[in-house]
């Protein structure tokens, strides 16, 4: 987190990982519930993937328009499991 976001963070929960190619790219992406401990945002990003660093609510996450479909599932469901809580 911090190699992105300048965050320091601890993490809570692991939620999953995901596996694929994208681009050709063998990607392999963790997914974590982190608490913030530290740190300064700041965009550190020389592969230009990073759109924007921001603190959202759940509304404003529900309509986020991600990269990659199956992540704003992966954020519904646990925001759907939080709720039934």
């Amino acid at each position: 987190m911090w190699e992105e976001t300048g965050y320091k963070v601890k993490i809570i929960e692991k939620l999953c990982e995901k596996k694929g190619i994208t681009y050709g790219v063998p990607v392999h992406v963790h997914y974590y519930i982190v608490k913030l401990i530290g740190g300064n945002m700041k965009v550190q990003d020389p592969d230009e993937l990073i759109h924007e660093i921001a603190w959202k609510g759940i509304d404003e996450v529900k309509e986020l328009s991600l990269s990659f479909p199956e992540d704003q599932e992966l954020l519904n469901k646990y925001i759907n499991k939080k709720a039934s809580v």
